[in-house]
């Protein structure tokens, strides 16, 4: 309603647009059994916006996106929800020093685009891994931010009042954590293990294995759907965040101080601890032990946790010469870290990055930027996707060419902490002012860990995201429509 208030004492015609993006997706290695050799990828973003009389401004954005696997057997679904969609205007007129933005928004803190450290408010969309879009991978969510200031200082209060979850594919795809086939694996394996009642153990592992093979993938995602917002607090304010942010503007830098009570978006998941020793020992009860064990949980098997914490941090920007150096540290009290046989934790953690860009025109920018993680408790459990300190290193290359209707991009990332090497190369044609074709590819290496193979080694893997997904090395070709 309000929105259309706000439209009734618009300016002329509002902008309206849409973008059409659809990216296909090519596995030519064959790595492992069950994988998707192909995907089809489709993103839609339907968008209006304009100014009031007064200087303020309403926005609205619809998001379609559709999802095709082609692999054993073809799986696909669609989702259709809203993007960033609210009002931005000043609070008392046009002269008033306090504006207000409010609606589902994306609010990003820091400095760093390719190893960021503050951009921590708003949940991530890691359903396919890096070919995420990147106007996609921070998910919109209901939010007000309140500012009041100056041309040189700058107060800002930002309200999340219901918690958000991010978004990942647990089972049965190739940039989910458990990936196709192993499920299955797992239970044929399992029914070799030691323990009571061998017969109806066999029994149960092999209904089980066949099940896994057979579950419907639309009830897969509705399951993976719910496991990730199982325990989710309640959409109320008292269960909200709330975070500051205080900001100097100089005439060669900007600086920043920003501090928030947050509640973590990632799941402290805990799975049974009569279970994980089953696991470990590669054991198992007795049949009717493990049924009435389960029953007896009143939690169930596997336990999530959204945790509160506390974030500080410092970002700040300037110019040398012709390079613009950025640079932000954040202090975290309570960072989810996930251990070995799905189990997890809340340590304090300290994090820095720089960055440096050169721009020369809109025909090249070259982007370096550099990240370290460090814990300051380490867990005594081994981790998973994580170590105590973490270095990674990251550059990005944009050239124009022919009157910039052709674009060639690098990005890259190496971590120096798990040896393993990202790299999204990418050539575009601008073909028309509205059509453009983009051919590209993402490399992932892992130099001193292999990709899990099994379950058990997904659940207990040394090695870093990188080397986790290593066997997604694709071609991509995508078509981008502007309406």
């Amino acid at each position: 309603m309000q929105l259309l208030l706000l439209a009734s004492v618009s300016r002329a015609t509002p902008d309206v647009g849409a973008i059409l993006r659809p990216e296909a997706v090519v596995d030519l290695a064959g790595d492992r059994i069950g994988e998707d050799p192909a995907a089809l990828h489709t993103w839609i973003r339907a968008f209006a916006g304009d100014e009031t009389d007064r200087g303020d401004a309403w926005f609205l954005e619809a998001r379609l996106q559709h999802h095709a696997l082609f692999g054993g057997d073809v799986e696909a679904w669609y989702e259709l929800g809203l993007g960033e969609t609210g009002f931005d205007g000043r609070l008392g007129g046009p002269s008033s020093p306090v504006r207000l933005r409010i609606g589902a928004l994306r609010e990003r803190w820091g400095r760093l685009d390719l190893l960021p450290v503050l951009d921590v408010l708003n949940p991530i969309d890691a359903r396919i891994g890096p070919l995420v879009p990147s106007q996609w991978q921070r998910i919109p969510i209901p939010m007000a931010v309140a500012q009041i200031g100056s041309d040189k200082i700058r107060s800002e209060t930002v309200l999340i009042p219901f918690a958000g979850a991010d978004r990942l594919w647990l089972r049965e795809t190739d940039w989910s954590l458990v990936r196709q086939g192993m499920t299955a694996s797992f239970w044929n394996q399992a029914a070799g293990w030691e323990g009571d009642d061998q017969t109806e153990w066999i029994n149960l592992t092999q209904q089980l294995a066949i099940n896994s093979l057979d579950l419907d993938p639309s009830y897969r995602r509705g399951q993976d759907a719910a496991t990730n917002g199982n325990s989710l607090p309640q959409a109320l304010l008292v269960n909200g965040e709330i975070a500051q942010r205080f900001e100097l503007y100089g005439p060669q830098f900007d600086v920043a101080v920003v501090a928030g009570l947050l509640r973590s978006s990632f799941p402290q998941a805990q799975l049974d601890d009569g279970l994980r020793q089953y696991l470990v020992t590669q054991t198992h009860p007795g049949v009717v032990e493990l049924v009435n064990g389960e029953l007896q949980t009143a939690d169930g098997a596997l336990t999530y946790a959204w945790p509160r914490t506390f974030l500080t941090g410092l970002e700040a920007s300037t110019l040398i010469g012709g390079l613009q150096v950025r640079g932000e540290g954040s202090y975290t009290s309570d960072q989810v870290v996930r251990m070995d046989y799905i189990r997890s934790t809340t340590v304090p953690q300290i994090a820095a990055g720089v960055g440096i860009d050169y721009v020369r025109g809109s025909s090249l920018q070259i982007t370096l930027e550099s990240r370290w993680q460090h814990l300051l408790e380490v867990p005594v459990a081994p981790l998973v996707l994580a170590k105590a300190d973490q270095i990674q290193i990251a550059a990005g290359l944009r050239a124009g060419l022919m009157a910039e209707r052709l674009t060639l991009q690098l990005g890259g990332a190496y971590d120096l902490s798990f040896s393993e090497l990202l790299l999204r190369p990418s050539l575009a044609y601008r073909a028309t002012d509205q059509l453009q074709l983009e051919l590209g590819a993402i490399l992932l290496e892992g130099f001193a860990t292999d990709a899990p193979r099994t379950l058990i080694d997904a659940i207990t893997y040394q090695g870093g995201p990188v080397s986790f997904w290593s066997q997604n090395d694709s071609l991509t070709f995508a078509v981008s429509w502007i309406l």
